[in-house]
């Protein structure tokens, strides 16, 4: 179980992403984007085009971390029309 404080939001890139993008390059998609601060402390979810991978990107004051998952079976499933946007492409979700 992961345990985020209440302040921290997650936003998830519905649009398929390069996995081959650095911690630059996607801190860039966040800032230029969705016009969010990559140094917030937020986390940003990046999943590629068959589904079955995703990198998330977050801040924790000494530089950015990266988590990157593969699924052996299976894949994610992204959020549906009707949840919360940000802007395009862009879903936003309050941790809890």
């Amino acid at each position: 179980m992961l345990s985020l404080p209440p302040a921290v939001r997650i936003f998830a890139a519905t649009a398929p992403t390069n996995m081959h993008l650095s911690f630059d390059r996607l801190a860039a998609l966040a800032r230029d984007v969705l016009q969010q601060d990559p140094l917030s402390g937020h986390l940003f979810a990046f999943f590629n085009r068959s589904g079955d991978k995703v990198k998330i990107l977050y801040w924790d004051r000494s530089g950015f971390c990266l988590w990157y998952k593969r699924l052996e079976r299976g894949v994610f499933h992204l959020p549906r029309a009707g949840a919360p946007r940000r802007s395009p492409g862009w879903h936003s979700y309050l941790a809890r």
